[in-house]
């Protein structure tokens, strides 16, 4: 079961490297649902041939993926050094005209 509870984290630290509005509210509610769903299926005994750590790894995952778009406007919002040299600039490269 550790390694099941280990596994929870992998989500929060993909999905914050890659995407870039991920909100940490998503990523620990996420990690919570994968928790939850682990100690559920490692009480009960019920994996039906399945590992606890991937069932909660896919509770995990959709958590993040549902929630996420109602804290995204607030991610946005946060600046954070690590971030902005990961990522660039908040703002889209657009061609600028040049005033002569």
């Amino acid at each position: 079961m550790g390694v099941s509870g280990i596994v929870q984290i992998f989500p929060a630290v993909v999905f914050s490297l890659y995407w870039r509005n991920m909100s940490k509210e998503a990523a620990l509610s996420g990690f919570i649902a994968g928790m939850f769903v682990v100690f559920l299926v490692y009480a009960t005994g019920k994996t039906n041939g399945f590992y606890e750590g991937f069932l909660g790894l896919a509770a995990n995952i959709a958590v993040i993926i549902i929630i996420n778009p109602l804290f995204a406007k607030r991610a946005a919002q946060r600046t954070n050094p690590v971030t902005e040299t990961i990522f660039g600039n908040k703002e889209p490269n657009v061609l600028k005209k040049k005033v002569s």
